[in-house]
């Protein structure tokens, strides 16, 4: 599978948050992030796992061929620059796109985490000799573990 290369424009917070998540995926590469300031948290991230630093858009630009361009700043004058200045051939994504994305893969790795715990909760219950029940705020009963149903007779459902 053919990776796709992208750049980063903007490594403070929200950069380097995007450059920890891209890092995580096999089909990216990333080829370059930059920033005015370089004491941005995402360009100590980014010159730690060898990735290509610089202080402008327009350097990474010149420096890199890019698939995706990802704008993290929110400076409008940039994305009209960027719009202006990338092929056909570059997607960019600007910072409210990118808040979105990142806010869906944030929810999907707590609910991962969450699904995690559960089954661990699941087995301490189902392996526990005392009898446990669950009910609703109705009193209706919702879960039974092993140990319920041998001490009550009562099936599990």
């Amino acid at each position: 599978m053919k990776k796709l290369k992208v750049g980063i424009i903007g490594a403070g917070r929200g950069g380097s948050a995007l450059l920890e998540t891209l890092l995580e995926m096999d089909n990216i590469k990333i080829e370059g992030i930059a920033d005015i300031d370089s004491s941005a948290p995402g360009i100590d991230m980014a010159k730690n796992v060898g990735i290509k630093c610089f202080k402008t858009a327009r350097e990474l630009l010149a420096s890199c061929t890019l698939d995706v361009v990802f704008e993290v700043t929110g400076n409008k004058n940039l994305v009209k620059e960027l719009r202006s200045r990338l092929s056909d051939k570059t997607t960019l994504v600007d910072a409210p796109a990118v808040n979105i994305m990142l806010s869906i893969i944030r929810d999907r790795k707590e609910l991962l985490e969450i699904k995690e715990v559960k089954e661990q909760l699941s087995i301490i219950l189902n392996t526990a000799q005392e009898g446990i029940q669950m009910v609703d705020k109705n009193g209706i009963i919702k879960y039974v573990n092993q140990g319920y149903t041998r001490i009550t007779g009562i099936p599990r459902f």
